[in-house]
């Protein structure tokens, strides 16, 4: 759970944030590129989220952090984030989100087959995901 108080200084104002438990490994820069980027070798808010769009892939990346280093200011409703996993990416070719520190943050795919279904990697274990796959 990210800490205010270890909030990055490099982060623009406003309610969210990257702590600097950050590990560097690009999961909420890939997932919300309009909302982080990267400095001093750690993630950080560069520019707040403006439109729903923007705010949703803001809270994915909230939620896929693996070592849970972004955070909000205010109390928000995670559930967008929660349902937005898995991620269709192309055809049968899902994002799992939820990566985990075990991984260093590696990026974890779920491909549904007739022939048997494949998970590349491991995502960190969280119950809505499990429940939907």
């Amino acid at each position: 759970m990210a800490k205010l108080r270890n909030k990055l200084p490099g982060n623009v104002p406003g309610d969210f944030y990257v702590d600097k438990s950050c590990i560097n490994c690009g999961v909420s820069r890939w997932i919300a590129p309009a909302v982080f980027d990267e400095k001093d070798g750690k993630s950080r808010v560069c520019k707040q989220p403006e439109t729903e769009e923007e705010t949703k892939r803001a809270l994915m990346a909230l939620v896929s952090c693996p070592t849970r280093s972004i955070g909000t200011e205010s109390e928000r409703d995670l559930s967008i984030a929660y349902d937005s996993y898995p991620e269709l990416i192309d055809g049968s070719v899902y994002h799992c989100g939820f990566h985990s520190s075990k991984s260093f943050g590696a990026t974890s795919y779920f491909v549904k087959r007739e022939s048997g279904n494949l998970l590349i990697d491991s995502p960190r274990f969280e119950k809505p995901l499990v429940e939907k796959l």
